[in-house]
């Protein structure tokens, strides 16, 4: 196999300090005694054992909330924390080194992020508290097709008198599923809207996709389904910015939590590399492997920093926070699944066993690798953005 590697380079910037201060330092350490008690790997297994039907871990999900965790970056006048994304991104890296599922990329950054910048006071004050509460999950519906594309979505919005008829349908919809409300992405006569759903809605179809990470997304159709003038989510036609930037803010944290996943299959191989012996001696010794893990420890201080880089520049509303979230997420879709391939190549046999962690990152590494966009994507998006292309 040939050695992990860095795929994107970030454009040029003002420099920034890409360091944890003494905050984010206490809550990785907080965060990682949280996961280590209520989400150790062994959850994950026994979940998948007992056919779980949602996704995420419950009793985590309360213990987010008891620490104030959940709506970490949503507004503090809404029930939330009004922390940064960089905030954001030390918990998402802490989950995704233990493979901790929780509802926060789908409730907090997507839907409920939306709703923060584009809702009515009516609509946050219904929702946003009780996403913090844990009272409630969102689900935003965007997806059209399987594979990620941000141009006008197919699912339509037509108007009638007092309302609107929603028909089409959303694919991969995160924790959509068990979403007490989805904000659904439809196009209008005016452009790109979204509307406040209710998942129980006459005409609203939900299927279950139970994902090869034990994971579950949903497949969401709308045959038209009826929602109130009161259930559009800012003006009609105009949620296109916003939803770009709610998007690149989800990538990035997605990023952190795939960084997280990275360093955590890098620790457990070299832990193996020095434990393994073989012809009397820890094969972490010999210099052909020693090679190969030094190269992967440099390119995931690379790609530490691009993440650290990336949400900085979604946090100071950086102009070039899209083109480093694109960067960011093209890199880091690579250096994820490289670095599974590469702890399954350094374990050997055992590393493809249902009881060895490495076979439990790959799985997540194939599904996060395509969540929010491929790394194909977002390479294509990088050169648009810096005027490469049409």
């Amino acid at each position: 196999m040939t050695a992990v590697s860095s795929t994107v380079s970030a454009p040029s910037r003002r420099p920034r300090p890409l360091v944890l201060d003494d905050e984010q330092l206490l809550l990785r350490d907080a965060a990682r005694a949280l996961v280590a008690e209520c989400a150790p790997m062994a959850d994950l297994r026994d979940r998948r054992a007992a056919g779980d039907d949602v996704g995420f871990d419950r009793a985590l999900h309360r213990r987010l909330v008891e620490l104030g965790w959940l709506g970490i970056t949503l507004p503090v006048d809404q029930g939330g924390s009004g922390g940064r994304l960089a905030d954001a991104a030390v918990l998402f890296e802490v989950l995704g080194a233990n493979l901790a599922p929780a509802p926060l990329l789908s409730s907090e950054l997507l839907a409920g992020r939306l709703l923060a910048i584009a809702g009515d006071p009516t609509q946050q004050s219904a929702w946003l508290p009780a996403v913090c509460a844990g009272q409630a999950i969102l689900a935003l519906a965007f997806e059209d097709r399987h594979h990620h594309d941000r141009s006008s979505p197919f699912t339509t919005a037509t108007r009638q008198s007092g309302g609107y008829v929603l028909q089409g349908a959303k694919r991969e919809v995160i924790d959509g599923h068990v979403a007490d409300q989805l904000v659904v992405v439809a196009r209008s006569s005016s452009g790109c809207s979204a509307f406040l759903v209710n998942p129980t809605s006459p005409g609203v179809t939900i299927r279950r996709n139970h994902l090869i990470d034990h994971r579950i997304s949903a497949d969401i159709s709308f045959d038209g389904v009826v929602v109130d003038d009161d259930a559009l989510v800012g003006e009609e036609g105009a949620i296109d910015a916003v939803l770009d930037g709610v998007l690149d803010r989800a990538t990035v944290a997605l990023c952190a939590e795939m960084l997280g996943s990275a360093q955590a299959i890098f620790d457990r191989t070299v832990a193996y590399l020095r434990d393994r012996v073989q012809f009397d001696q820890p094969i972490g010794s010999f210099q052909a492997l020693q090679h190969r893990a030094a190269i992967w420890h440099c390119d995931l201080e690379l790609a530490r920093s691009l993440v650290m880089a990336a949400v900085a520049a979604v946090d100071d509303e950086d102009p070039e926070a899209a083109a480093l979230a694109s960067a960011a997420k093209a890199t880091l879709s690579d250096l994820l699944l490289r670095s599974g391939a590469e702890a399954i190549q350094l374990h050997g046999g055992i590393g493809m066993t249902y009881e060895a962690d490495p076979g439990l990152f790959v799985t997540r590494a194939r599904v996060a690798a395509a969540l929010l966009g491929d790394a194909t994507f977002h390479r294509r998006r990088f050169a648009t953005l810096n005027g490469y292309g049409p």
